[in-house]
């Protein structure tokens, strides 16, 4: 696939990522890795990550396509960006209301007891937890921010994969899900947005091809 070929550096370092992440998912029992990493806290990180889990909102997504319109990115690509971000929200809900609706939350898996640390002032769902949607959007936005923008250089790509990353582990950090849950919910982000933009220009590139 062509954009494999446009950004090897950026597929190399997402790759060795999710390979790295995925041992605690093989080796770990969920409730037990969470647990392990609920005793890891501070104040100022509870600020840290209520914060920046508001980028995986999804309004920040289309405050991210706006500010890109606003700098004159091509208005295909800006659709482009709203198509991915639309069918990741689509695949995500189905996943969360359909085909794993019986997969609650860590609140909701774990007695409260058992918690050494829950931020304060946090609203705690308790279903839905497959996979996370927050893990899903900033992962998305990362992929279609350096696809639209055509970013090549290494600091830019590992300054967006770690907000990326801090942003999907926040909602573990809030006691919102699971690793596993910011883990496939980042790996479908990243998937869907790769391959619908690889496939539309693709696809524009044999039709012009045809018609010249």
């Amino acid at each position: 696939m062509w954009i494999f070929k446009r950004y090897p550096l950026f597929f190399l370092l997402l790759s060795f990522f999710f390979i790295v992440f995925c041992f605690p998912i093989i080796f770990i029992p969920k409730i037990k890795l969470l647990l392990w990493l609920n005793k890891w806290h501070h104040s100022i990180l509870d600020f840290f990550f209520t914060k920046i889990t508001i980028l995986g909102e999804y309004i920040c997504f289309f405050f991210m396509l706006f500010i890109l319109f606003f700098f004159r990115i091509a208005k295909k690509k800006i659709l482009i960006g709203l198509f991915s971000f639309v069918f990741t929200c689509i695949f995500v809900q189905i996943l969360k209301h359909i085909i794993f609706v019986h997969h609650l939350r860590p609140m909701a898996s774990i007695s409260i007891e058992k918690f050494h640390h829950i931020v304060a002032n946090i609203p705690l769902q308790s279903y839905y937890s497959f996979p996370s949607g927050h893990a899903a959007t900033i992962f998305s936005c990362i992929c279609f921010i350096i696809f639209a923008c055509n970013i090549q250089q290494l600091l830019y790509q590992l300054l967006l994969i770690g907000i990326a990353f801090l942003v999907a582990y926040s909602r573990v950090y809030l006691v919102q899900h699971f690793y596993h849950d910011i883990y496939f919910g980042a790996l479908i982000g990243v998937i869907i947005t790769t391959y619908i933009y690889s496939f539309y220009f693709h696809f524009s590139f044999r039709v012009l091809k045809k018609l010249s």
